[in-house]
């Protein structure tokens, strides 16, 4: 699993700072993304911490509220084993958590657990097939260095970046940016 070390998360911020300044805006997106795929890695790694819309559709089910039940013994298991007896537990684990992916729900756990970040075609979803993709609009950010750099991506998943000091009224912002009808193409 992964984990963000104070390093990681200056290369992180580094990385977004670059693609800025270089206007390739899809990769600030995709280290955005990283990033907050891996803090919530971190938060989630225990596995003692589920989403609650997950645990509730989890625990619905028998088979899934079993497998997820023996996960965290297995865990508990092996945070009290050392050496060569945890190596048997950790391939139990990794055997467990493979049916477990089979579970739709289980595999989206598994994966948050995992750090696995979105894509921007990982939005598809989104604007298929809707006759209002066009108005639609996903704004993320990310706090870097006393700034705050805002990403912007609409139906055609090109993305567009401000960087918006941080003693900006973010109101003002968003009313600027999101709602003005020439620059959010609405």
């Amino acid at each position: 699993m992964l984990r963000a070390t104070e390093f990681e998360q200056d290369c992180y911020a580094e990385a977004i700072t670059i693609c800025f300044d270089q206007k390739r805006f899809a990769s600030a997106w995709n280290w955005i993304q990283r990033n907050k795929a891996r803090i919530l890695s971190d938060m989630l790694r225990v596995g003692v911490v589920i989403p609650e819309y997950l645990r509730v559709k989890i625990e619905g089910t028998e088979e899934m509220a079993q497998l997820l039940c023996e996960e965290t013994s297995l865990v508990r298991r092996l945070d009290n084993t050392s050496g060569e007896y945890s190596l048997g537990l950790r391939y139990e684990l990794g055997m467990l958590r493979n049916r477990m992916r089979q579970f739709p729900l289980l595999a989206e756990l598994l994966a948050s657990r995992d750090g696995n970040s979105e894509t921007l075609e990982d939005l598809d979803w989104l604007f298929k097939n809707d006759p209002m993709s066009e108005k639609i609009r996903v704004v993320d950010w990310m706090y870097v260095n006393n700034k705050i750099y805002i990403v912007i991506v609409g139906n055609e998943r090109n993305p567009e970046m401000e960087e918006v000091q941080n003693e900006v009224d973010l109101n003002d912002w968003v009313h600027e940016y999101i709602f003005d009808e020439d620059k959010s193409g609405g």
